[in-house]
């Protein structure tokens, strides 16, 4: 009996363990990292943005591309004004429209939320020669 419990206790925290490294399905945590992204760059500073948001940038994105993090900056735009549009459980993705003054222009930018070793990050597309990665896995421009 107590092999049978033993077991099933071992059962149990394996399946917790696997099932941690998922993605929520209803998105709310993954939106709001990206919420409070996008808020940074509507109402803070490029300081803000390193600082609150370079230690949530892929830790296997960082190692896999052998990038020093604190040699890089985060690009990023000055939005007026976003909404949240999707959120896909299956891939990570949150879609997200950020628009200037009057919506003078509108960028549609998709940003992969990922969990590793039971925490959210942002995947990045991409980093450039010129030292800045973008947080963001797509951008679409101009949208409108």
């Amino acid at each position: 009996m107590k092999k049978i419990a033993f077991i099933l206790l071992v059962s149990i925290f394996l399946f917790g363990c696997v099932g941690s490294s998922k993605l929520s399905k209803s998105g709310s945590k993954e939106k709001d990292i990206v919420i409070n992204f996008i808020d940074l760059m509507v109402y803070g500073t490029e300081d803000d943005l390193n600082k609150e948001y370079k230690p949530l940038i892929s830790p296997k994105y960082i190692k896999e591309n052998k990038i020093d993090i604190e040699k890089y900056e985060l690009n990023y735009y000055n939005p007026k004004g976003y909404s949240i549009e999707t959120y896909n459980p299956g891939t990570g993705i949150v879609e997200a429209k950020i628009w200037g003054a009057d919506k003078d222009w509108m960028h549609l930018l998709e940003f992969k939320v990922v969990k590793e070793k039971g925490k959210l990050y942002l995947y990045p597309e991409k980093h450039t020669d010129s030292k800045y990665i973008y947080p963001w896995y797509k951008a679409t421009t101009n949208i409108e």
